[in-house]
């Protein structure tokens, strides 16, 4: 048997909704109409010029229009689910919506029945009303749209490239210029040791060459030079690497200064 994934409804109104219409209907004047299930996008427009109107995609149970088909009333058949707070929301931002829109929202609780006296007094008086005042409410929904605007203004564009820190603090950096993997920790220490052990051995006879002008300690290291040179070799370019990720820059930093001056006291000893 195949199997869909969309079907259709056995109706557009529930049985209460549909209780509910038989009794508008018999009460309605003859030059008016029922729109079962109207969405909000189908009467109300926005004034500006925005993108996105997600707030109007939401379906109002009945829309009263008239003969040429001109919004008049919305009906809301309110049972007790209208008393959670989400749906209480929900049912402020359509009142809201349609009280700027210049339309009346009319509720009909389920707790009074279909109670015809009760449905008769709230959508005639209605209908025989002058066209409600509007009322502004879009101040806030402003700053939201604003607010939804500004995120997507700071998305980067698609060529960039999204990083995380240590600290879970998003970068973004172009192509072409991603950090590199940070180093290891041993692997920056080992660097700046070597550099440290080689300065200690060639500035200790480059200073009693240069003060007392004596070569001993001097000829002593000779045979090290080029072993303490690629040391400081090694320790200058691990610290170049360590440069290009922001996490271990300060440790790059640090072992490329203290291997270059290895580096000039070794050629120094050796040109001594």
């Amino acid at each position: 048997m195949d199997q869909y994934l969309y079907e259709l409804k056995t109706s557009l109104l529930s049985n209460c909704e549909m209780e509910y219409m038989r009794e508008i209907l018999k009460i309605l004047p003859d030059n008016y109409r029922l729109v079962p299930q109207a969405n909000l996008a189908s009467f109300i427009d926005r004034t500006d010029s925005a993108k996105y109107r997600n707030e109007l995609y939401r379906n109002v149970d009945f829309l009263i229009v008239d003969s040429a088909y001109c919004p008049k009333a919305v009906i809301e058949i309110n049972d007790s689910t209208h008393n959670d707070p989400n749906r209480r929301e929900r049912d402020k931002k359509v009142k809201n919506i349609c009280e700027e829109a210049g339309i009346t929202v009319i509720p009909l609780w389920t707790s009074y029945g279909i109670n015809t006296e009760y449905i008769q007094k709230k959508v005639i008086s209605v209908l025989n009303s002058p066209p409600p005042q509007r009322i502004r409410h879009s101040d806030a929904a402003a700053v939201q749209n604003v607010s939804h605007n500004t995120q997507a203004a700071i998305q980067p564009p698609e060529n960039v490239i999204k990083t995380t820190d240590s600290e879970s603090q998003t970068q973004y950096s172009l192509p072409g210029k991603k950090e590199g993997k940070p180093l290891k920790h041993s692997l920056l220490v080992s660097a700046v040791v070597f550099a440290v052990i080689s300065l200690f051995m060639t500035v200790f006879p480059l200073f009693e060459k240069l003060i007392y002008h004596s070569t001993q300690a001097l000829s002593q290291v000779q045979s090290l030079l080029p072993i303490l040179a690629v040391f400081d070799i090694v320790g200058l370019v691990i610290g170049i690497i360590a440069l290009k990720n922001s996490k271990t820059r300060s440790k790059g930093i640090i072992a490329i200064s203290l291997s270059a001056i290895g580096i000039i006291t070794c050629l120094l000893c050796f040109i001594l």
